[in-house]
This record gives C-alpha cells, sequence and structure tokens, in this order.
C-alpha cells in the first residue's frame, strides 16, 4: 500500500510540474464582444532558451503577421481591450523580439501558409518564465496599422 501511495504522489508532482511548463491558449476571431470563431490554439512550452509558441491555426489571410503578447487579459472590441503590447521596461518601441531596448510582448512574425494555417514555430528568446505571461493576451495582426479591426485574432493566456 505504501508504495502505491508513493507511487501516485510522485505521479501527482510530476505532472504538476510538467503541467506548470506549458500552457495551451484557444485562439479566436475577433468582434465587437469579445470572441468569435475558434480558428485553433497556441500551445506555449518554457524552454532553457526562451518561450516556444506552437500554434495550431487556420482560417487566416497567408502572409506574414504581427505576433504579439499585450497587457490586458480580454479580446473585447476587437482585440483592443487587451491594451498594449507587453511593455514591463516602459520602452515604448517596437524593436522586435530580439532587441532588449524594445516591448519584451514582440514576438517573431507568424507565417500563415497559402492554405490558411500558421503551423511553424516561433522562439521568444526574451520571455524565460511563463508567470511572465499569466493574465496576458496573445494577439495575431492583420498588418494594417491604425486600423481599429487590425487585431484579426485574441487569446486570453489564463495561466
Amino acid at each position: 500500500m505504501l508504495r502505491i501511495l508513493s507511487f501516485l504522489l510522485i505521479f501527482c508532482v510530476t505532472t504538476v510540474a510538467v503541467a506548470a511548463n506549458d500552457v495551451f491558449v484557444p485562439v479566436y476571431l475577433t468582434t465587437a464582444t469579445g470572441q468569435g470563431k475558434l480558428i485553433g490554439s497556441v500551445h506555449i512550452t518554457q524552454t532553457d532558451y526562451g518561450l516556444l509558441f506552437e500554434p495550431t491555426l487556420h482560417g487566416l489571410t497567408p502572409g506574414l503577421h504581427d505576433f504579439d503578447i499585450h497587457e490586458n487579459a480580454s479580446c473585447d472590441h476587437y482585440g483592443q481591450a487587451a491594451g498594449g503590447d507587453l511593455d514591463p521596461f516602459h520602452t515604448n518601441k517596437h524593436l522586435g523580439p530580439y532587441n532588449s531596448h524594445g516591448h519584451l510582448g514582440d514576438l517573431p512574425k507568424l507565417y500563415v501558409a497559402s492554405d490558411g494555417t500558421a503551423n511553424f514555430s516561433v522562439l521568444a528568446p526574451r520571455i524565460l518564465d511563463l508567470t511572465e505571461l499569466k493574465n496576458r493576451t496573445l494577439i495575431i495582426d492583420a498588418n494594417k496599422k491604425g486600423d481599429e479591426e487590425s487585431r484579426i485574432a485574441c487569446g486570453v493566456i489564463a495561466s
């Protein structure tokens, strides 16, 4: 009986440790009231080299899209309620994912294939811990800056 209890304890602790190193974020098209149609998910994994974002998305316009982490945990009003890019150091600059003088929330571009799917992983080398993303939002832009509806897809990172 003690062996069984020991096994269950180790299993539970291991499961919690693994779960703490990754999160799945459902991604929806944006609407005025928040979530539209589900278009897939992004699996985020904590690695020794930063956070790895593995999208499994469909129904997007082919090409490169801005892919960012935003301050607030909301997709309302076409994603505008998500606020600005994650910028804990108040740089107020879009300098991409590799420059430490810009927004921390700037991720590498998201590549969408000609069939509207996005399956290529990107690494965010400046974001090292999943806890930095808790209660934030993942935003996919249509790359039409200044347009209220440029935030075409959104997913809240709950934990």
